[in-house]
């Protein structure tokens, strides 16, 4: 039985969620949504903290609501 083949879309390789998120800004830039350089640097430099997504999305949250972007 061969292997099945999962979708770009779907699948967790590294290679492929890289070209999703280079999709996502590409429709965001067509879209005329701007990039929060702030927000990515906060998230980049929380990365290697070990925090589950649960904590993650807490404090991105809480980052949103600090800087009053809500």
């Amino acid at each position: 039985m061969a292997a099945k083949t999962v979708s770009r879309f779907a699948s967790s390789d590294p290679e492929d969620v890289a070209w999703r998120v280079e999709q996502m800004h590409a429709n965001n830039a067509i879209e005329g949504i701007e990039r929060n350089l702030v927000l990515k640097a906060y998230v980049e430099k929380m990365q290697p903290a070990g925090l589950t997504v649960e904590e993650k999305i807490q404090r991105i949250v809480d980052f949103d609501i600090e800087a009053g972007e809500t």
